[in-house]
């Protein structure tokens, strides 16, 4: 999870599913953390179709189908809005059908990060 904004020591993690999809508010009370937090964010926006071998070198060119990192980009939009300690980063499926998967997979992720070891 090396670009990924959650990984971040001293940032925390909220989720609230959307009626388009999830938002995710990653934030830290540190300003230099929380400007990383939104680098990581502006990052990983657009979006990513599924396709090819999925790799895992952490530089968020893969489809996001493997790893813990909340912002699932396999067949998602995802567009960040600043906020004053982090980001809003809002995720949402390239197929509206595909909204509750996306939802539930993106809150794994998110319980995934309290976890040890994760």
């Amino acid at each position: 999870m090396k670009h990924c904004p959650s990984s971040l020591a001293g940032a925390t993690t909220g989720i609230a599913p959307t009626s388009t999809g999830v938002d995710l508010v990653v934030t830290s009370p540190d300003p230099a953390v929380a400007r990383e937090i939104l680098a990581r964010a502006t990052a990983a926006t657009g979006s990513v179709n599924a396709g090819g071998a999925p790799h895992h070198d952490g530089t968020h060119s893969g489809p996001g189908t493997i790893g813990f990192c909340p912002v699932v980009r396999v067949n998602t939009a995802i567009t960040v809005d600043p906020i004053s300690n982090g980001a809003r980063i809002h995720i949402a499926p390239l197929d509206p059908r595909e909204l509750t998967a996306l939802q539930v997979s993106v809150q794994e992720r998110v319980d995934a990060l309290a976890r040890p070891n994760s």
